[in-house]
């Protein structure tokens, strides 16, 4: 305080925790006792977890035993050794980084670790400072004593029975205190602890906007109403408020409204309503189709795909006690969809009165889930109101929504077909369906909703014990995205709350809509629907294709029950691919349509389908009510025939290269090869095209070329090859370590990780017809390894005459996957051809190979020690491996192949239904990551075809080069790369240690039955621990070294290394 002088003025409070509960004390009463000479203008202390009385603060074994760490024997022996402590106080028997020290000023003064402070002051360890304390408390400094509920060392209850040790003046006032919950925000769901705390913030006052309707104050309302001071949102018109449905019960329901973005006064209105029963529609306005979407930070921006770009939206928290709606009393609470409808209509009246230019717009209700019953219900109303309803209703929207329990109940059938459920668990489904129907037909509504609960619906239902699936919106996930929960946090915050008019209004958690609509859960709407839908109103129910709560399957047995004037006609009609674009590879769903009626399933997409395929959604949206599509250019709907998609746009000619490398132009095809005009890519130098290495069948390697990003133009040459069989490069390109990264929006950015920083890459689509290499005829396909090294040699030849100053550099040959052939193939054939080859190979890296399947396909003991199998499941794949084998060395390959397929590869093999893992690139993950197919996507469009170079040649799907290959697939390159670990290449192996198709203790076997120069040395290598950075906290992974053979296993990482791992793969 004499070197800050300025601060010595201010209030000093002294803070600590654990033992610093003495030391407070200790400072605080000797300022104390100083009185005005110390000079400092102490106010108060603060302890957290604080060790300052130890006799009251010893009995352990109470705690231990009451949060059940404890039994009752060890509770006793804690009690007896505490009893002993004690009686022992009674008596008195107390027996780093150079740079950061630079700034900080240490120095190399030792970073001392404590022990000889701890050694010094052990007498002390035991002695109480209570005397101090309770000095202090009398003397009116400002005294908190914090603890961490799951504290144990200074647990809650010690601490407490301190306090009541206390003979302090306000001990009696202590003791007869109220205990008051506390949340940081009253706007917050979470309790953060308890304590006699009020709380302050301005969250401004809610806004009830009936009285200005009522009194004809329509303009100062709608102005209030205007949402303004969103913390950091878009710059956009919307408004809020309160509109009041029931007076008696003070019965009120919250809106948010977003005219069209577009700034057409005419827009289509759309309502949207949330399901549940008690979810708040906001969750959809920042988790699916409204304007303003958060990311992790609660930054908003303004959605791309949002439904308000063409239409007004309105969102409303529905029923009251839903979300921000609330009501004073119990009665105010809807129990049947006739309430749900009576309060809507109510609210709509007075929207459309604050808000009288949108009265004449066409308008449409919208919802998903259990809103498939509310928005029938309020359809239903208004269109029973007839004229006096004056709204001008055209038309319903329903996604995934639960409108016929009767009809929407038959889940085993469907769970079987996708493999969630065996015969067994199917039957057991059906049975239990039969019984609910039994009951809903019966109007045992509640027996009915409870069997629903069991099997399907609740945290521990059959379905979710028996799939492992912890929700049900989506059975290619197994847990909720974390962006479902960001915008109750954004609820909370007091600018947000005081911007959308709710001030300090409780957020519900539909808990109570939920309970007073029980009875309503089981029953049906679906004679409303049938009217609406005889009525000539649009009708259109949309399902997520991976959705399981109220799947696609289960809303087609609904429509096949209707009984409605156009049944017929729906029966007959066709069902139509459906693409957004007609530019499009991607299907986007299958619609069927009968007059006003449309059946539309998108693919990809789960529950809250919005969210999963936002592009699709709108786009199906707006095709159906608009007629067309403003965003994405022409819709194409095609028949069951129609499969190939013509790109009409500019997407420019394919480069051959072949013709100017073999005339000596090389500078000119150089040229022609540089990649420009790549939409909204890095300003990189990278170079694309075609190599045409078989002219009698057309046969054609694509390229795609980045020179080392450092500049450096003696960098290490790598060539990536992409396993499948028929797997593209370009998706390591994308994905993994390519330079070009895109998002999910396909927005590319410059990789943090990429291989090309330190080293020249090229990605070429191997074999040909991958990807888009191509050949126009079935012999031009590669059928054998050589086959594969043959055509790779001569891309190669011709790729160092176009770059020729590469030609000099290292060169190295990387892949993965099936590339554990590819690999060891064309280096062998390079090796062999000597220096005729001209090319400066200097070694070979393989992540998770698939070298030689004999070692390999040993996955029985694997697959039981990582907990996937049993024993009765592990023997039975070591039986079928066996066969593999002896296939194998019988060389019955096609035979081998077919077992390894129903075994492991195909869809529905053994493990996947043993394990319930839907892909076996991850043990650790039940779906692959969307980053796997988007760039496709990219690949897709014009521009991008455009500036690679590709025009418009078939990207293919390698279905075609894994056939050709399949004689290959369970033969060994062993005997190659023996040669060339010989030769004293360069070569690593490397495995996710996560990966089951080519797991690491497979690579082990295999590495292991080489017969090499070293092995006898690798066999007595150590396993050495591998950091990315000697700072790092986190294990890499593990490396064994002989001389040029390095064998690595990547932590944490599955069979697609580098996208999971990236740093530790780069590095």
């Amino acid at each position: 305080f004499t070197l800050f002088a300025d601060e010595r003025q201010n209030d000093f409070y002294i803070t600590g925790e654990s033992y610093a509960g003495k030391y407070v004390p200790a400072i605080a009463y000797k300022i104390h006792s100083e009185g005005k000479a110390s000079n400092i203008n102490l106010k108060g202390i603060a302890i957290g977890d604080g060790l300052i009385d130890p006799v009251s603060q010893f009995n352990y074994g109470a705690y231990l035993y009451q949060i059940g760490l404890l039994d009752e024997n060890q509770r006793e022996y804690v009690d007896k050794q505490a009893n002993k402590a004690i009686d022992y106080i009674n008596n008195k028997k107390y027996l780093a980084l150079e740079t950061t020290r630079r700034a900080i000023h240490v120095g190399n003064v030792t970073f001392n670790d404590g022990n000889i402070a701890m050694e010094h002051l052990m007498a002390d360890i035991m002695q109480s400072t209570k005397p101090w304390v309770t000095t202090l408390l009398d003397a009116n400094y400002k005294v908190m004593l914090y603890n961490g509920q799951l504290d144990i060392i200074v647990a809650p209850p010690l601490t407490e029975n301190f306090i009541e040790s206390i003979k302090w003046s306000k001990a009696s006032q202590y003791k007869s205190t109220d205990r008051l919950v506390w949340k940081v925000s009253d706007k917050d769901t979470e309790v953060a602890g308890y304590a006699n705390v009020k709380l302050d913030g301005d969250v401004g006052e809610p806004l009830f906007l009936t009285p200005y309707i009522e009194s004809g104050r329509v303009a100062e309302a709608q102005k209030l109403s205007q949402v303004s001071g969103l913390p950091s949102a878009p710059n956009i018109t919307h408004y809020s408020g309160f509109l009041t449905v029931n007076k008696e019960y003070n019965s009120n329901m919250f809106f948010w409204y977003f005219p069209a973005l577009n700034g057409n006064k005419s827009a289509p209105v759309l309502l949207w309503l949330e399901g549940g029963p008690g979810s708040s529609s906001v969750f959809t306005q920042f988790a699916q189709h409204g304007p303003i979407v958060l990311d992790k930070n609660l930054k908003p921006s303004l959605r791309e795909y949002t439904w308000a770009q063409e239409f007004s939206v309105i969102y409303i928290d529905n029923p009251v006690g839903a979300g921000f709606s609330f009501t004073d009393n119990d009665l105010g609470y809807a129990t049947t969809e006739s309430d749900v409808a009576r309060d809507l209509y109510s609210a709509l009246q007075q929207f459309f009165t604050l808000f009288a230019d949108e009265r004449q717009n066409d308008f449409y209700i919208t919802g998903e889930s259990y809103a498939g019953k509310y928005v029938p219900a309020i359809a239903y109303k208004i269109h029973s109101e007839g004229k006096a309803s004056n709204i001008n209703l055209k038309g319903l929207v329903i996604g995934d929504g639960l409108i016929d329990p009767v009809s929407q109940f038959d889940y085993g059938p469907f769970l079987y077909q996708i493999g969630l459920l065996d015969e067994n668990q199917r039957d057991y489904v059906i049975n239990e369906s039969t019984k609910a129907v039994s009951y809903i037909n019966n109007k045992k509504y509640l027996d009915a909703w409870k069997i629903n609960a069991e099997v399907i619906s609740n945290e521990g239902s059959y379905l979710k014990n028996m799939t492992g699936l912890k929700y049900h919106y989506n059975y290619m996930t197994c847990t909720i995205s974390d962006e479902f929960f960001y915008y109750t946090k954004y609820l909370g915050l007091e600018a947000t709350r005081r911007a959308l008019h709710v001030g300090n209004l409780t957020y519900n958690d539909g808990n109570k809509v939920f309970a007073k609509l029980t009875n309503d859960l089981m029953q049906s709407v679906k004679p409303w629907l049938t009217t609406l839908m005889d009525a000539d109103y649009k009708v259109i129910l949309y399902n997520g294709q991976l959705d399981i709560i109220v799947a696609a399957t289960l809303t087609e047995n609904f429509i096949q029950s209707i009984k409605w004037s156009k049944a017929s006609q729906y029966k007959s009609a066709d069902r139509l691919v459906w693409k957004v674009s007609d530019k499009d590879t991607e299907v986007a769903g299958y619609v069927r349509v009968v007059h006003n009626f449309y059946q539309v399933v998108i693919r990809n997409g789960g529950h809250a389908i919005a969210f999963d395929q936002p592009r699709a959604t709108l786009d199906i949206i707006l095709f159906i009510i608009h007629g067309s599509t403003a965003l994405f250019g022409r819709n194409t709907f095609l028949s069951h025939s129609e499969t190939n998609v013509k790109l009409d746009g500019d997407v420019g000619e394919p480069l051959y290269l072949t013709p100017y490398i073999e005339s000596g132009r090389v500078v000119e095809a150089q040229k022609l090869s540089r990649v420009s005009g790549l939409p909204s890519a890095p300003n990189i130098t990278h170079f694309s095209g075609f190599l045409t290495i078989n002219k009698e069948y057309n046969s054609n390697m694509f390229f795609w070329y980045f020179p080392a990003l450092n500049g450096n133009k003696s960098a290490p040459v790598l060539l990536w090859l992409d396993g499948g069989p028929g797997a593209s490069s370009l998706f390591s390109q994308f994905a993994q370590h390519g330079p070009i990264v895109l998002d999910k929006n396909l927005k590319p950015s410059l990789r943090e990780y990429t291989w090309a920083k330190e080293f020249s890459v090229i990605y070429i689509d191997n074999p040909v017809g991958t990807g888009f290499s191509f050949t126009d005829n079935d012999l031009g396909y590669a059928t054998t390894e050589s086959d594969v090294a043959r055509d790779l040699y001569s891309a190669l030849q011709q790729f160092f005459t176009l770059f020729a100053d590469e030609r000099r550099n290292d060169f190295y040959i990387t892949g993965e996957s099936y590339a554990g052939k590819y690999v060891p193939a064309i280096a062998y054939k390079i090796h062999s051809e000597g220096k005729t080859s001209n090319i400066k190979l200097k070694g070979l890296a393989i992540g998770n190979g698939w070298v030689d399947p004999v070692s390999q396909s040993d996955y029985g003991p694997f697959l039981y020690q990582i907990g996937l199998l049993d024993e009765n499941q592990r023997d039975y794949v070591v039986r079928e491996t066996n066969k593999i084998i002896d296939y194998i060395n019988n060389k019955k390959y096609l035979d081998a192949s077919k077992i390894s397929d129903e075994l492991i590869s195909s869809d529905n093999s053994y493990i996947k239904n043993m394990t319930g893992l839907k892909h076996h690139y991850n043990y650790m993950t039940c779906t692959i990551p969307d980053e796997f197919s988007n760039y496709e996507i990219y690949l897709g469009l014009e521009s991008t075809r455009n500036a690679i170079h590709v025009g418009n040649v078939t990207f293919n799907d390698g279905n075609k080069v894994f056939a050709k290959l399949a004689n290959d697939e369970m033969q060994s390159v062993k005997p190659w790369l023996t040669t060339l670990m010989d030769a004293d290449y360069k070569v690593i192996l490397y495995n996710g240690q996560l990966d089951i198709i080519v797991a690491p203790p497979l690579t082990e076997n295999f590495i292991e039955s080489i017969k090499w120069s070293k092995a006898s040395q690798y066999k007595s290598a150590d396993r050495l621990v591998w950091k990315v950075s000697d700072k790092d906290t986190e294990v890499a992974g593990y490396v064994r070294v002989v001389h040029n053979f390095y064998q690595v296993i990547i932590r944490n990482g599955g069979h697609v290394v580098a996208f999971e791992q990236p740093r530790a793969t780069l590095d």
